[in-house]
């Protein structure tokens, strides 16, 4: 997040010595909010648009529903390894001349 708010404060005293308009789309309206609240004056008009903002509800519930979120993120569950025909090595039988095995480097599983 530092890095956006150094970005547009860098590029800002490059173009204009004169208060501007900060336009923010989505993610990007997070982030003019915030630099509009650290330097407000170089700010003259703020549009935000598509704002990310939690649904107007109950904030005990929204806080839960972010939390749920953000331990998922940090604590994602984890999936079944699935072997892909791609994926396979071709290995012979220690005889080799026996069938043709797969071995599945996924899994550790010889198919």
């Amino acid at each position: 997040m530092l890095d956006f708010l150094g970005d547009i404060d860098g590029i800002i005293s490059k173009v204009t010595d004169q208060p501007f308009t900060l336009v923010g789309h989505s993610l990007g309206s997070v982030i003019s909010a915030i630099f509009t609240s650290i330097r407000p004056q170089l700010v003259k008009h703020l549009v935000l648009v598509e704002t990310v903002l939690p649904p107007e509800s109950n904030m005990d519930e929204t806080s839960s529903q972010l939390a749920t979120h953000l331990d998922y993120l940090t604590q994602p569950p984890e999936h079944p390894r699935v072997c892909h025909r791609g994926s396979r090595r071709r290995s012979l039988t220690s005889s080799n001349t026996g069938p043709v095995s797969w071995l599945c480097p996924a899994t550790g599983q010889t198919h």
